[in-house]
Formats: structure tokens, C-alpha cells, sequence
């Protein structure tokens, strides 16, 4: 072997000697700290040590835990008695008088130093020197002069004499003042005067123009002769409609409400239920034209009573004396005729006729005698309502007036160009029928009576306006569904 390796050889022993020398004396230095310390266990496990201290952290913190809240109040209660201790003091300085002086001085220091700091904010405007020294010397010699101007106006204010003077201002003030009062109401007065001439001016030129109506009146129609009560006459009426009666209505069985020729009146629902309308947009437009009814007795006359019944109610209530005596003038001149044709029974006799129509007059006259015009419209509506005849004369009227209209239709028929469309002209004057072209009637009717007519045509729950003479002011309202008239109104 080599050199090199005989001295390797050697380190490696050596090494290994000190490494077995370090051994044994870090194990006797071992030994004896655990011999020093006999209380203690010789070994113990890394867990069971672990364990023991955490033990002992957790029941420290348990005990902090505890005494928490009563650290709390402690520390509560210590700050309340400092602030009490301070509110105390403050108290007591404020209550001394040299303190509350300097507070207040403090308060005014303050003000004055933000409206210091304001004007800084402010621009600064720099003024003509001149102009500041004339402001300052001209100052109290203008307060001087007011001062003065002041006591020297006292002083007259003083005198007798402006007072006078004020008074005797005030006094011409006053009647200034009523003066033209004055002359306010005597304008008024004047005008109110004129007024008054005018219209009794007025009044005069309407009366002459009346009377000259009146005149030219009496010339062309003589003033109507007022008809006498005759029981005669009375009696041939009373005859010859109680035979027309018994042969028409009376074989017929109708009920005891609805035997009266004129019945109950309807208000809008029993208008609506009537003629069976539903719909509110047709509702809404007839109740432009109507808004009421009156039920007619459903017989062959029902057209002559629904339109006889408004047109004598105008006649009586709304025309003039005049026109009502033209009415009357008219019937006698042209001599309209009171014929009637009812199965075996008629009347066809000048005499019986010109008898029938003194009647019919006599009764128009009597109800327009009455003055107040709401008893007139009673007396007319139950004298046209009745049908139970009298010996007094109650129960005729709606059979005169029925066969004067048909007749009256008639007549206007004969002077018309459209008498040659009515084929049915015979049912005209046949009690309890109808014709078949009351629109030509209607038409000639409202031409000559110069009325303005409203024809409402019902069916299926709508209607059709015709509408005659538009530009008249009387106006009647008819209510037509097939077969059956009834009379319109508009409240």
C-alpha cells in the first residue's frame, strides 16, 4: 500500500474514536439532569405534554371570560363619576361672574372675527378720497338743516291759523266728494227713467200693433160668437154617441184600467221597457226627443186621440185669443162635417151634424173660460179621458173630437195634390179603423195646422225620426210601433 492511503486509514479511526468519546458523554449529561429533578418524570410523551398545556390555556381564558363584564361596569361606573365630577365644575365657573364676562367676550370675539373673514371674501372697492372727506363734512350740516326744517314745521303745525286752513281743505274735500256722489245718482236716475220710457214706449207700439191685428182679425174673421148651453142639443149628442158606443167598444171586453181613452203616464224606464230598448247609445238619442210617454187606449181611434188630444191642449193653452177664435171661425165657415160610418150605424144628417159640432164648440169655449192654465189641462184631459156617458154631458167629448179630426182630414185631403196615394180614403170616416197612409195625413195636418210634428218609429229595439215642419213652434210628439200610437213628451 501507499503512503496516501496508510494516512486515510488513520483519520478514518481517529474519526471514529472522537464520535463514540461524544456519545458517551452527551448520554452521562443526560442521565443527570433527570437525576437533578426527582418531582418530574424521567420521559414523558410529546401528546401527553401537548395536552397539559392547552388544558391550562383553556381554563385561563374561561376565568377572562367571566371577569369580563364586571370589568365593563367598573369601567362604566368610573367614567360616569368623572363626567359628574366635570359637569360639577363646569357648573360652578359658570355660576361665578367673572367667568360668564369672558365667555361672552369669547361669544363677540368669535362674531367678529367670521364677519372679518366675510369682508376679506368680499371685493374691495377703493372710493375717491375727495368724495369721502365732502361726505364727512357735508354730513352734519345736512342733519342740521333737517333738524331744523323739522322744528320751524312743528311750529306752524302749532298756529291756529294751519289749522284752520287744514280744516276749511278738508271741509271742500268733503263736498267735493258729495258732489260728485251727487251727480252719480242722478245718472243713474236718468238712465233708470229712459229705461222705463223705452219700454212703456215699447209696450204702446206692441198694443197698437195687437189692436190692429185684432182688426184686420175681426174683418176677415168676425169675433166668435159665444155659444149658448142648449139641453136639446144636449140630448141628440148624448143619443147618437151612446148608439156608436154600444155598437164599437162596448161589445168588447176590456178591463177597468184600460177602458179609459187617455191612461197612465210613463217615465223614461217604462218608456225604455215599453218599446224594448236596451241599448244606452239609443237610449242617449231618444232621449233628445222624448224622455216621457202618455198610454193611449189600444182601439182603431188610438192616431186621432194622440194627436187630437196635444193639438187641442196647444189650441187651448198656448194660443192667443185671436188665434183661438180663427180656429173656431174656420170649423163654422167651412162647415166641417161630423159624419161617421160604423157597421149598421151612421150619422149622415146635416141637422144631427151641425148640432154635434154647436156641442163640440161650446165645450172648447167653456175650458178656455177657465184662467189658470193647469186646471184648463185638468179639465181638457178628463173631459178626453172619460168614458163613462152622463146625462150631463161627460164621455162625449172624446167621440166629438175624434169624429171632428177624421173629418177634418179629410176635407184638407180634398184641397191636397197627394189625395190621389190614399187608396183607403173610406177608412177616414169609419170609426175604430185605421188608415193605411196616416204619413200623407200627418204631413197634411202639420201643413195646414202649422205644427211641427215628431213621427217615432219603433221597431226591434231602435227607432227612425220623421219629422214634419220643422220651422213651426207648437210641437207634437207621436210614438208609433205597428199597429198602436201613444202620445210623446220632453220634460
Amino acid at each position: 500500500m501507499s503512503q496516501k492511503c496508510k494516512h486515510y486509514m488513520q483519520e478514518t479511526k481517529s474519526s471514529k474514536a472522537k464520535s463514540e468519546a461524544n456519545k458517551e458523554k452527551f448520554a452521562k449529561l443526560h442521565n443527570q439532569k433527570f437525576n437533578k429533578s426527582s418531582s418530574k418524570p424521567k420521559s414523558l410523551p410529546k401528546k401527553q405534554a401537548f395536552s397539559s398545556q392547552t388544558y391550562y390555556k383553556q381554563n385561563s381564558q374561561k376565568q377572562n371570560k367571566q371577569n369580563q363584564p364586571q370589568k365593563r361596569e367598573n369601567y362604566h361606573q368610573e367614567q360616569f363619576k368623572i363626567k359628574k365630577k366635570a359637569q360639577s365644575q363646569h357648573n360652578r365657573k359658570l355660576q361665578s361672574p367673572e367667568i360668564g364676562k369672558n365667555i361672552q367676550n369669547n361669544k363677540k370675539n368669535f362674531q367678529f372675527q367670521q364677519q372679518q373673514q366675510y369682508s376679506l371674501e368680499k371685493p374691495v372697492v377703493q372710493k375717491n378720497p375727495q368724495i369721502q372727506n365732502w361726505q364727512k363734512s357735508s354730513s352734519p350740516i345736512i342733519k342740521n338743516q333737517q333738524n331744523n326744517f323739522q322744528k320751524i314745521q312743528n311750529k306752524n303745525l302749532q298756529t291756529p291759523q294751519k289749522q284752520a286752513l287744514k280744516s276749511d281743505q278738508k271741509y271742500q274735500n268733503q263736498q267735493l266728494t258729495n258732489k260728485f256722489q251727487n251727480l252719480d245718482n242722478k245718472k243713474k236716475n236718468f238712465n233708470d227713467t229712459l229705461k222705463k220710457q223705452q219700454i212703456n214706449y215699447e209696450e204702446q207700439i206692441d198694443n197698437k200693433e195687437k189692436i190692429n191685428e185684432s182688426l184686420n182679425f175681426k174683418q176677415h174673421y168676425p169675433q166668435n160668437d159665444q155659444i149658448i148651453f142648449d139641453q136639446q142639443r144636449l140630448n141628440i149628442t148624448i143619443e147618437n154617441v151612446k148608439k156608436l158606443v154600444q155598437i164599437s167598444s162596448e161589445q168588447r171586453y176590456v178591463e177597468e184600467n184600460q177602458k179609459f181613452y187617455l191612461q197612465q203616464y210613463g217615465d223614461q224606464n217604462t218608456l225604455y221597457s215599453n218599446y224594448g230598448i236596451k241599448q244606452l247609445k239609443i237610449r242617449c238619442e231618444l232621449k233628445i226627443h222624448c224622455n216621457e210617454m202618455l198610454f193611449v187606449r189600444g182601439d182603431g181611434n188610438c192616431f186621432y186621440t194622440a194627436f187630437g188630444f196635444q193639438f187641442l191642449k196647444l189650441l187651448l193653452i198656448t194660443y192667443s185669443d185671436a188665434e183661438f177664435n180663427e180656429f173656431l171661425n174656420f170649423i163654422k165657415q167651412n162647415q166641417i162635417k161630423f159624419k161617421i160610418y160604423c157597421k149598421n150605424f151612421k150619422i149622415d144628417d146635416e141637422n144631427i151634424e151641425k148640432l154635434l159640432m154647436e156641442q163640440f164648440i161650446y165645450v172648447l169655449q167653456q175650458i178656455r173660460k177657465i184662467e189658470s192654465k193647469e186646471e184648463r189641462v185638468m179639465e181638457l184631459k178628463k173631459q178626453y179621458q172619460e168614458y163613462q156617458i152622463s146625462n150631463n154631458g161627460d164621455g162625449c167629448f172624446y167621440c166629438l173630437s175624434t169624429i171632428f179630426f177624421r173629418n177634418l182630414s179629410d176635407r184638407l185631403l180634398d184641397n191636397s195634390e197627394l189625395k190621389d196615394q190614399v187608396y183607403d180614403r173610406i177608412n177616414l170616416l169609419t170609426w175604430e179603423t185605421e188608415c193605411n197612409n196616416n204619413e200623407i195625413i200627418i204631413s197634411i195636418l202639420a201643413q195646414y195646422l202649422k205644427i211641427y210634428v215628431k213621427l217615432i218609429f219603433f221597431h226591434k229595439g231602435s227607432f227612425n225620426l220623421i219629422e214634419y215642419e220643422k220651422d213651426q213652434p207648437n210641437k207634437i210628439v207621436l210614438l208609433i210601433q205597428p199597429g198602436h200610437y201613444n202620445i210623446g213628451l220632453k220634460n
